[in-house]
């Protein structure tokens, strides 16, 4: 069974999202909210999905501002397999995001 996991999760395209665990108040009656999508990450493709989060430096810590890294193949586009992206090219993109309520 492992080695079929294995083979069928290389297989299969891969992308990234960052996700926010809300706090009990914001679950709802049957816990929909509980799970929110925060961002999802358009150009990632191939080899991807371990990006980091963290606050920016310098910002106090009410501040909205953060930074993320994320890392991507640069040849291959989003239906490709994750096997296919991990033998191309990566690069690691940063970027600051801002947080927005809606």
């Amino acid at each position: 069974q492992k080695v079929i996991n294995l083979i069928c999760c290389s297989l299969t395209p891969k992308s990234a999202a960052v996700y926010r665990i809300a706090p009990q108040e914001e679950w709802g009656s049957n816990g929909d909210g509980a799970v929110q999508l925060i961002r999802l990450f358009e150009g990632s493709a191939g080899d991807t999905g371990f990006f980091s989060v963290t606050k920016e430096k310098g910002c106090d810590e009410s501040g909205d501002s953060w930074v993320v890294a994320n890392y991507t193949s640069t040849t291959c586009q989003s239906h490709a397999p994750w096997i296919y992206g991990q033998m191309m090219p990566s690069h690691v993109y940063v970027f600051r995001c801002r947080a927005v309520r809606a």
